[in-house]
């Protein structure tokens, strides 16, 4: 065979988006408007919803995303970052998009990325509205990756924008307080659309109202006009009802744990109900189903038994406090092991003394990333208290340390990061 040195495979492309502008924040559309222009606009061609927030956006949109295929619909997903591959992030009709088509993307567009120097993130989002419109998709969920205002994302047109719970991350880039932040969500707001807010605070609550009013977008706040209550939650996932005017559904059932999950599902539900208004034909057994046939990794899931471990993508302090609530209410009388692993970006100090609490010793470690936190700057946090702390340089060690040191009923979760959640898995894959 005669090597073509032309030629790519998915590694060499993965590789090539990773060798961009990653990690750079731009805060205008200059660069990628110009690069969509030149391939047609592909993200005016097709429908979409649109979805941002500080956390429950992820799984908020494959409930919305897995509904519409449950529906019928050809609908696409985009979110970031994905855990284990690259082609996580693009979906259609629940299926990632094939390696080969990533592949053959990044070979046709790379002089593209590189003319408009687009950073990596804006690559992926290119790469993501070509794929739905030349998979001729009914509607597209679209996660927003950071921030709303600016977000490559943002260059959709919307149908229906979606603000999942708001809260304090990324504040080097969105803002010091919940105001700012909000406001940075917020931008995804459309003129003359529907926006669905999850957020309860009050700060957020008004600066997203004054924004949607100022756009003339209907604003819909899902805790003023629906309610959810949960009726049994265990390790496999949790059950609730739903109920607003004019739906009423009994049972529900999500494979993710977590009474934060509920108020995810809430926003879901409402939100294909408002599809529903608008023409969509979604009846109440493709909200049953969608629900129930959810495929979300990194959240609360059990990736080994005897031990349990457990992995959470929660990485900041509010998704810290759902993780304890959730441990609290499932292993009330377990010893809990946490490995530990975060960016240096993130508030991982006020990660720990959230959790700490719950836990009988934790690890800190290291992540494979030049981005990674030291775990030995928690020593100090650990000294008067009864919580024993460890740390290692990668999480492999860290959890060879605590499979060899812990009983086959004790829990270890392992959080901080979608990194050390990625960690993990390939941990356990290779045994």
């Amino acid at each position: 065979m005669i090597y073509d040195r032309n030629s790519v495979n998915y590694f060499d492309a993965i590789k090539s988006l990773e060798n961009l502008q990653r990690g750079k924040i731009r805060t205008n559309f200059e660069k990628i408007k110009e690069a969509l222009k030149e391939l047609d606009n592909p993200h005016e061609k097709f429908s979409s919803i649109h979805i941002a927030g500080t956390n429950g956006k992820g799984s908020t949109a494959a409930m919305v995303h897995s509904i519409l295929t449950e529906a019928g619909y050809k609908s696409g997903i985009y979110t970031s970052p994905h855990i284990l591959d690259f082609s996580e992030r693009i979906r259609v009709s629940c299926k990632p998009i094939p390696k080969r088509t990533v592949t053959g993307y990044v070979k046709k567009l790379n002089s593209l990325f590189k003319k408009y120097k687009c950073t990596y993130f804006e690559a992926a989002t290119i790469i993501s509205f070509v794929y739905f419109y030349e998979q001729s998709v009914d509607i597209a969920v679209v996660e927003t990756g950071m921030g709303g205002t600016w977000d490559a994302t943002s260059l959709v047109n919307p149908i229906i924008t979606v603000i999942t719970d708001v809260g304090l991350e990324h504040t080097r880039y969105l803002g010091n307080t919940v105001k700012e932040i909000a406001a940075e969500k917020g931008g995804i707001i459309k003129a003359n659309t529907d926006c669905i807010a999850v957020a309860s605070n009050t700060e957020a609550v008004n600066i997203l109202k004054q924004i949607a009013k100022s756009k003339k977008a209907c604003y819909y706040t899902v805790y003023r006009y629906a309610s959810a209550k949960p009726v049994k939650m265990d390790i496999y996932g949790t059950s609730f009802s739903y109920k607003q005017k004019n739906c009423s559904l009994q049972n529900l059932f999500i494979p993710l744990t977590g009474l934060h999950q509920i108020k995810n599902a809430k926003a879901a539900v409402f939100t294909v109900n408002k599809l529903k208004e608008k023409g969509f034909l979604i009846n109440d057994k493709h909200i049953i189903s969608g629900l129930r046939n959810l495929n979300i990794s990194g959240r609360f899931e059990i990736i080994a038994r005897r031990p349990y471990v457990i992995c959470d993508v929660g990485h900041n302090p509010d998704a810290f406090q759902a993780i304890k609530k959730t441990i609290i209410k499932i292993f009330p009388s377990k010893k809990i092991y946490l490995i530990f692993g975060a960016k240096s970006d993130k508030d991982f100090l006020s990660m720990i003394r959230i959790i700490k609490p719950v836990c009988k010793e934790i690890a800190g470690v290291r992540l494979n990333d030049k981005q990674s936190y030291d775990p030995e700057i928690l020593i100090p946090l650990f000294k008067k208290t009864k919580v024993r702390y460890s740390y290692f340089d990668s999480c492999r060690e860290g959890l060879k340390f605590f499979l060899k040191n812990t009983a086959k009923d004790d829990i270890i979760v392992s959080a901080g990061s979608h990194l050390i959640v990625e960690e993990t898995m390939k941990y356990f894959q290779r045994l």
